[in-house]
């Protein structure tokens, strides 16, 4: 009740009470969003590298695949690859002539180490390291199963930085831009139910397209999931959990003022139906155009007073210019 004054030890508790659910109540919300944060970055995963894709009817999720460090592969050419799945290199890039990008998710390098010192397109000045390009940069840019069929894998397109006029490396011209070529590497992930482990198969370059790579690997990650079957989602475990901590909390609250004073009651009744009128409060402000009443029903023009039936007065409500209603 209201206007109920607790005893010192039915205050004492009381207020234990409330310091534990407010502990309860910070801890469950601290592990809620270390759990949202997990989920959106898995080990070494990079958020923006969106590792997960799906058709509408077949998914794949990559974030297992993430590796904490450089995942190297060498073509037929001798070039080797440095690349990630789901996060960017730690490889750099700083030929002996200024790129627009020195790091992405692939660089491909070869020959020998560079003496001296290289530049950045920005002018600064770093070690240099062998002669390199690097093939991607960003976010995919496209995703896809595997020559149109699901279940032999997946693949995404990542787009690297256009080269500068000093590179050697020239992709050749687009006709319709009139711009060089970006450099374009697809990470082919084949489905291979017993690869437990990724396996790298290689890398190549495009014989009719320099400027075009193929990194192809294998892993069980690579076989689709059904969409519809692919587990709850984190917004809905956020829903149940809080739930589930709604109900302990009512539950708990009525079931602990049953057993020190026989009620059915919460011990936070009083707070809770001060909130609603707080809110009620709010649609009303809302409601009347934020305009506060100051007492007078918005029902009775500013100046009358509202005349009740068993005050016996029959006269005119409304007070006439420069007098005052006599109640």
């Amino acid at each position: 009740p209201f206007g109920r004054r607790l005893r010192r030890p039915d205050a004492q508790i009381h207020a234990a009470m409330i310091r534990a659910s407010t502990k309860v109540i910070a801890l469950s919300l601290a592990l809620l969003a270390h759990a949202a944060l997990a989920e959106e970055d898995s080990g070494s995963c990079d958020p923006s590298y969106e590792c997960k894709w799906d058709d509408g009817s077949k998914g794949w999720d990559l974030s297992p695949l993430c590796s904490t460090s450089d995942l190297q592969v060498v073509d037929q050419f001798n070039h080797t690859y440095f690349f990630r799945i789901c996060g960017q290199v730690s490889a750099t890039c700083y030929p002996n002539w200024p790129n627009n990008a020195n790091l992405g998710v692939a660089i491909q390098n070869w020959g020998s180490t560079l003496t001296g010192t290289c530049f950045d397109k920005n002018g600064d000045t770093h070690a240099c390291t062998k002669p390199c390009e690097v093939l991607g940069t960003g976010p995919p840019i496209d995703w896809g199963p595997l020559q149109g069929n699901a279940a032999l894998g997946v693949y995404h397109t990542f787009k690297g930085a256009q080269s500068t006029w000093q590179d050697p490396n020239w992709c050749g011209v687009d006709p319709k831009t009139g711009q060089e070529y970006p450099r374009q590497v697809d990470y082919v992930v084949k489905c291979d139910p017993s690869a437990t482990q990724l396996v790298i198969e290689g890398a190549a370059q495009s014989p009719s397209n320099d400027c075009s790579y193929t990194i192809t690997v294998r892993s069980v990650h690579g076989c689709p999931f059904d969409v519809s079957s692919g587990g709850i989602s984190g917004g809905w475990a956020f829903i149940i959990i809080l739930l589930c901590l709604t109900v302990l909390y009512v539950g708990g609250g009525f079931g602990y003022h049953k057993l020190t004073r026989q009620e059915w009651t919460h011990p936070h009744s009083a707070w809770w139906a001060y909130f609603a009128e707080l809110v009620r409060d709010g649609f009303r402000f809302t409601i009347s155009g934020f305009r506060v009443n100051r007492g007078v029903p918005r029902s009775h023009p500013v100046g009358t007073v509202p005349v009740s039936a068993d005050a016996g007065y029959q006269g005119e409500a409304t007070a006439p210019p420069g007098n005052y209603t006599d109640l």
